[in-house]
C-alpha cells in the first residue's frame, strides 16, 4: 500500500515546476511595507479594539471547527464574523465587546452534554492551541465555560468548511472573492482570522514555526488594519503566508497591478546563490542573446545601486519556505527581475569590481527560449567506466523496468540524483532489488475533523520487528543519492523510501524540508495559499520538516566549480562508489 499511499499525495512535475516560479516572485525592490506606520481611516487603532479583534478572531475559528451547528454549514460564516466586526470596532470598553461576544454564542444553538466524549488513545504528534480561548482579559467566565462546554461535549463528525480523505485536506467551501481585488476591512480580517485559524488547526507543523502561532495573530493584525491599497494587502497576506516557515507555502495571485510590480523583464541569464554570493550559474538560450561582458561564475553584489545582502534582506520575510537554503533558492529568480529594459549591476570577477548595464528581455520570450535550449536528457544511463546514474526528472512509469534493470546489472555502484522534481516515484520499484530495512520509512500524522488541532500517527510501527529483509539476488554495489534545496516534497519522500536500503549513502546539501501532502485555501481578494497539510517524520520520531532528509556528508558546490563548469556533488558521487568498488571493500 505504500507507493499508492503517498505517491497521490504530491504535485506531479508539471506542477511543481510551475508553482515555485508562481510563489517567489513577489517581491518589491525598494519600499516593501504594509502600512505598519500610517493610521488608518477605517479603524482606530487603540489596545481594547485590536485586543477585541483578537477575541473574536480566535472564538470565531474554534466555533467555526468546534460547534455542530456552524460545522454543518448552517450559518454563513463569514458572514457571521463582518457583522460582528464593527460591534468590536466601535465598542467603549472592553467590557462592551465581551458582552457583545457573550451574547454571539447564546444565540447558537445548544449542545447536548455527552459525558462518553475523549480524545481518542493514539499517539498525537501535535496537539491544539487554544491561544487566548480561556483568557479572562479576552473574554468574560460565562463565555469561557460555554467554550469548554463545546470542548467537552460536542461530537463533529463531519465539517462543511474541510474535508480529511485518505490523508488530503481540503477546504472547498472558502469563499475566494475574486472580485474584491482591494478588500474593505471586514474582508482584510476575514483573510487574516481564516488563515490563522487554518494554521491554528489544520497544519501539522504550527508548532515547529519559528514565531509562535499565536503571536503571530497579534503582530500581523496591525498590518491587515492599515494595509491601504491592494498591492500593500497582497503583501501582507504574503507577509502572513511566510510565517508558516513552510517550503510548500505557495501563495498564487493574478493580480495585474501585483505582477507589475513584481517586474516583467528579466537578463538572459539565471543566477544562484554559492558560497553565500550571487553567482552567474548559466545563460538562457546559449546564443541567443548577447552576454553583456557577463561571464559564468561573476559574482554579482549590487542591482540598480542596492546592495544584494540588502535585497536579500528585504525579500527574507516575504520569502515562504521552511529553511534559509529554500529561502536563497527562491529570491534566486526574482532578484534580478524588473520592468526597465536596461539593469544596472556590480560584478566582482578575480577580484576586481565591475560596473555594467545589462540588457532585460520579456520573461514570456525568455521562458519560451529556455524551453527550447534544454536538451532531453537519458532517466537512465551508464557513466564513468560502469557506473548506473539515475536522472530522477526524467524517470517515468514507461522507461522504470528497462531502466532499473539497466543500471543494476553489473554496474560498479548506482548514483542517483534527486536534485530535482521526480517524474517517477522510483523508491519502491528499486527497494524490490536491495537489502533493507523492515520498518516503515516515515510516521504519518494527518488531520482529523472531529478533534481540531490533533494531528494522530497513522502508521504506527510498534509492532515491526527492526531486522533487515534479504533479497535473493540484490544489488549490494554502493548507491550514493545525490540531494540538495531542490529536493522537495515527493523528492524528499522518495529519498526516505531509498534510505531504507542498507547500501545507500546520501550527499548534498540541505533539502526543502517540506514533505507530505499539500493543502490549498483561498482568501479574499483571489489569493491561493498553500501548505502542507500532513505531518511526515522519520521513524525515530525526529523531524524531516524544515531540516530536509537526513545528509550522511555534506557536500555544496563552489564558485570556482561553476566557474569551471564542473558538478562537484556528482565527482564526489563517483569518488564514494570507486573507493567502494575496490577490492576488500563493499
Amino acid at each position: 500500500m505504500w507507493p499508492d499511499f503517498f505517491s497521490s499525495c504530491f504535485f506531479n512535475k508539471n506542477t511543481m515546476k510551475q508553482m515555485i516560479p508562481l510563489l517567489c516572485c513577489v517581491f518589491l525592490f525598494a519600499g516593501i511595507s504594509c502600512g505598519s506606520h500610517r493610521k488608518s481611516n477605517e479603524a482606530g487603532s487603540n489596545n481594547w479594539n485590536e485586543k477585541g479583534l483578537v477575541a473574536l478572531g480566535q472564538l470565531w475559528g474554534f466555533l467555526k471547527y468546534h460547534h455542530p451547528a456552524v460545522a454543518a454549514g448552517k450559518y454563513d460564516w463569514d458572514v457571521e464574523l463582518m457583522e460582528r466586526i464593527p460591534g468590536v470596532l466601535e465598542a467603549k470598553s472592553e467590557k462592551e465587546w465581551k458582552r457583545l461576544l457573550e451574547r454571539w454564542m447564546d444565540g447558537l444553538p445548544p449542545i447536548p452534554e455527552n459525558p462518553d466524549k475523549k480524545v481518542p488513545d493514539r499517539e498525537a504528534k501535535s496537539r491544539p492551541d487554544y491561544g487566548e480561548l480561556f483568557n479572562p482579559d479576552y473574554f468574560t467566565p460565562k463565555t469561557i465555560d460555554k467554550i469548554k462546554y463545546i470542548l467537552e461535549n460536542a461530537v463533529i463528525s463531519s465539517n462543511y468548511y474541510i474535508r480529511v480523505e485518505n490523508g488530503i485536506i481540503n477546504f472547498d467551501h472558502e469563499k475566494a472573492y475574486e472580485d474584491v481585488s482591494y478588500p474593505d476591512l471586514s474582508y482584510r480580517l476575514l483573510a487574516l482570522f481564516r488563515h490563522w485559524n487554518i494554521i491554528n488547526y489544520f497544519f501539522p507543523y504550527r508548532d515547529l514555526c519559528d514565531q509562535k502561532w499565536s503571536e503571530v495573530l497579534v503582530q500581523m493584525l496591525p498590518e491587515f488594519i492599515k494595509a491601504k491599497n491592494e498591492e500593500e494587502y497582497i503583501l501582507t497576506c504574503l507577509k502572513l503566508e511566510s510565517k508558516i516557515d513552510d517550503s510548500h507555502g505557495f501563495f498564487v495571485t493574478d493580480n495585474p497591478v501585483f505582477r507589475q510590480k513584481q517586474g516583467l523583464l528579466h537578463p538572459a541569464f539565471n543566477v544562484r546563490f554559492i558560497e553565500n554570493k550571487l553567482i552567474v550559474r548559466n545563460f538562457i538560450g546559449e546564443g541567443t542573446y548577447p552576454k553583456e561582458n557577463i561571464e559564468i561564475g561573476d559574482i554579482i553584489t549590487d542591482i540598480n545601486g542596492e546592495a544584494v545582502d540588502s535585497l536579500v534582506k528585504k525579500m527574507l520575510p516575504y520569502t515562504p519556505a521552511s529553511n534559509y537554503a529554500v529561502k536563497l533558492r527562491d529570491i534566486e529568480p526574482c532578484i534580478l527581475r524588473g520592468n526597465a529594459s536596461v539593469m544596472e549591476v556590480t560584478i566582482l570577477r578575480d577580484n576586481k569590481p565591475l560596473d555594467l548595464k545589462i540588457l532585460c528581455y520579456d520573461l514570456g520570450q525568455l521562458d519560451s527560449i529556455y524551453k527550447k535550449a534544454v536538451p532531453k536528457k537519458e532517466a537512465y544511463q551508464i557513466i564513468n567506466d560502469n557506473i548506473g546514474y539515475v536522472l530522477s526528472s526524467e524517470c517515468s512509469a514507461s522507461n522504470r523496468d528497462r531502466g532499473i534493470s539497466k543500471v543494476l546489472s553489473g554496474t560498479r555502484g548506482l548514483i542517483i540524483d534527486i536534485r530535482c522534481y521526480p517524474g517517477d516515484y522510483i523508491s519502491f520499484p528499486f527497494l524490490k532489488h536491495l537489502n533493507q530495512r523492515s520498518f516503515p520509512f516515515s510516521l504519518v500524522t494527518i488531520a482529523d475533523v472531529s478533534y481540531p488541532g490533533y494531528f494522530f500517527i497513522v502508521n504506527e510501527d510498534k509492532d515491526v520487528p527492526k531486522r533487515v529483509q534479504k533479497k535473493q539476488n540484490a544489488y549490494e554495489k554502493k548507491i550514493v543519492v545525490l540531494v540538495n534545496e531542490q529536493t522537495q516534497s515527493m523528492a524528499e519522500d522518495v529519498t526516505l523510501g531509498l534510505q531504507l536500503a542498507t547500501n545507500v549513502t546520501v550527499i548534498g546539501s540541505t533539502t526543502a524540508g517540506a514533505d507530505g501532502a499539500v493543502a490549498k485555501f483561498s482568501l479574499p481578494g483571489g489569493i491561493v495559499t498553500y501548505m502542507s497539510g500532513r505531518g511526515v517524520y522519520y521513524p525515530d520520531r525526529s523531524d524531516l520538516q524544515r531540516k530536509g532528509v537526513k545528509i550522511d556528508e555534506y557536500i555544496e558546490p563552489t564558485i570556482a566549480g561553476i566557474k569551471a563548469g564542473r558538478d562537484e556533488v556528482l565527482e564526489r558521487a563517483i569518488e564514494i562508489i570507486e573507493e567502494s568498488d575496490k577490492p576488500g571493500n563493499k
